[in-house]
């Protein structure tokens, strides 16, 4: 049996155990003391660096060993592309113990679609709004888009905006796509998962040199977070990446499909009126 063989025997016969984790708090675990130190969402997870995500979210921890009085931190992260999610444990070989946040802190953290509450803003090339104390630029276009959750067919007309959210010197970019197919509007949405944003490509108007965006932002109203963990864990030199399918993508990304169906009952409906 190879070594990852091994690893991945041990990783199942774990014995996980939840526990409900406050934010900026401690908890007791056995002979550990866990505090969350922060929640972010950029992580610097060894492993999650290595792959490329649409968002993740990173808890850093304390883990204080009562017995040795040692102090560990450690980061543990969930990542999410296309329908998967990816869970990055950590382990703490020398107290034998691996961590690692259970899969509802995806649905904490995601907000679906149908739980935005979406704005229109009308931009201009060069021009930006201001939401929330963030500066939204729109700074150019990409007649060639490149996203995960868009696949080209032959005769797309697509189009993505290229933006910049900036706040406190911070900035992030984004690039929602408008696309035309079989003479039917739909967008693909980009989301920020450092500052929450949701954004929407949802027109063009040719005559005033405007684009209309529809833009929403995360609650965020997490305050707990759950965090699973197991004891007395063997020694390993590997760690063990796991991925799931995620059943709340399609209510995150869901909406394109949404607004494209909304698009296009609206269009029928005034080809049946003008018929009448």
């Amino acid at each position: 049996m190879s070594n990852v063989e091994e690893a991945q025997k041990i990783e199942d016969s774990l014995k996980f155990q939840t526990y409900l984790l406050p934010l900026n708090d401690t908890i007791h675990a056995g002979n550990f003391i866990i505090r969350c130190d922060s929640v972010t969402y950029q992580p610097t997870h060894p492993e999650y660096i290595k792959h490329s995500h649409d968002a993740g979210l990173s808890a850093h921890l304390s883990v204080t060993d009562a017995e040795s009085d040692t102090v560990y931190r450690v980061e543990t992260s969930l990542g999410m592309e296309g329908a998967l999610l990816y869970n990055y444990p950590i382990a703490i070989e020398e107290a034998g113990i691996r961590m690692k946040l259970s899969e509802s802190v995806a649905e904490d953290f995601i907000t679906p679609d149908e739980g935005l509450e979406y704005k229109d803003f009308t931009i201009k090339p060069g021009a930006k709004v201001q939401i929330d104390g963030y500066d939204i630029l729109l700074t150019g276009f990409d007649k060639n888009p490149q996203n995960s959750n868009y696949s080209r067919e032959d005769k797309d007309i697509a189009l993505a905006a290229n933006m910049e959210i900036i706040h406190k010197n911070q900035k992030e970019n984004v690039a929602p796509i408008y696309i035309i197919r079989d003479k039917q509007p739909m967008s693909i949405k980009s989301f920020a998962p450092k500052s929450g944003f949701h954004i929407r490509f949802s027109n063009i108007d040719p005559a005033s040199e405007t684009f209309t965006f529809r833009i929403a932002r995360d609650k965020r109203m997490l305050k707990n977070l759950s965090l699973s963990m197991a004891t007395d864990v063997p020694r390993t030199d590997y760690l063990i990446l796991q991925a799931t399918v995620f059943p709340g993508i399609n209510l995150f990304w869901g909406g394109s499909i949404m607004m494209m169906l909304g698009l296009f009952m609206a269009g029928w409906q005034r080809y049946t009126s003008l018929r009448k």
